[in-house]
């Protein structure tokens, strides 16, 4: 197997193969393939390669991977909104400020809604 001019050593090939047989187990454990998992596993895979030949530098990556996947993102938050699903807002625009603008807001927020989780169980 030779991607990008790149060989496997041994025990890269022991990794593949023991993930073969674990895909193998599952499918024979639940009567079909793990799909999911599989494709997960595939676009992680085709995200790295075309990353990779890519050839552009960290930051300008980021920032066109950001650049592309922030409207989406605003999109899904809009739909959940209009849906009645959303949450995001809803508290104040502190909360929103935090949950944006901070690290530490949104480590703040999973922490309480963590605590309001045990409270609800």
């Amino acid at each position: 197997m030779v991607i990008l001019g790149e060989r496997l050593r041994a025990v890269q090939w022991m990794a593949v193969g023991i993930g073969a047989v674990a895909v193998l187990v599952l499918t024979i454990d639940y009567g079909r393939p793990p799909w999911i998992a599989l494709v997960r596993a595939f676009s992680f895979g085709s995200y790295g390669l075309l990353k990779k030949t890519a050839g552009a530098p960290a930051a300008e990556g980021l920032a066109v991977e950001s650049g592309v996947l922030a409207p989406l993102a605003l999109a899904y938050v809009i739909w959940l909104d209009a849906t009645g699903e959303g949450h995001f807002g809803h508290v104040s625009l502190g909360h929103a400020a935090l949950i944006v603008f901070t690290v530490d807001g949104l480590r703040n927020h999973r922490r309480q809604l963590a605590e309001t989780a045990e409270c609800v169980v």
